[in-house]
């Protein structure tokens, strides 16, 4: 198995005022820690405690939309979410998900694995390309 490249997505994540250990990065992050493709933002599922501190901070933008509430730097670098999951499925917390996570370099990231199936589920042409990238990567590195 070839080592986790280098990266800075825990200097980001302090750089924000957030503790690596109240935060799992989800989405592409995983493929950019691999370095299956780069990750144009950093998306993250924040635990109950990090999330309801949010409102009293003035350098993070709340937005609102079907998939609930999130909070954004004021860049859009780094979005922050309570749940994540598809749109008509349960949507699972910080806490829901850290049995399918793996920590490199005191980051915690959801596992490839789990980001595949989700990706598969979700089914948009990016998430469709990104599965292809995932299945490549997975026979070289098996």
């Amino acid at each position: 198995m070839t080592q986790p490249r280098m990266d800075g997505f825990g200097e980001a994540i302090r750089a924000a005022g957030l503790s690596t250990d109240s935060v799992i990065v989800i989405g592409s992050g995983i493929l950019d820690k691999l370095g299956i493709r780069e990750a144009h933002d950093i998306d993250l599922v924040v635990d109950e405690e990090a999330f309801a501190s949010f409102d009293s901070r003035p350098d993070l933008v709340r937005h609102e939309n079907a998939l609930g509430v999130s909070y954004h730097t004021e860049n859009d670098a780094i979005e922050l979410w309570r749940t994540w999951g598809l749109l008509g499925e349960v949507e699972r917390t910080y806490g829901d998900l850290l049995p399918n996570t793996i920590v490199y370099d005191g980051v915690r990231y959801m596992t490839l694995a789990y980001v595949k199936q989700w990706k598969q589920k979700k089914g948009r042409d990016k998430d469709l390309r990104d599965v292809t990238l995932i299945e490549q990567y997975e026979a070289k590195h098996d």
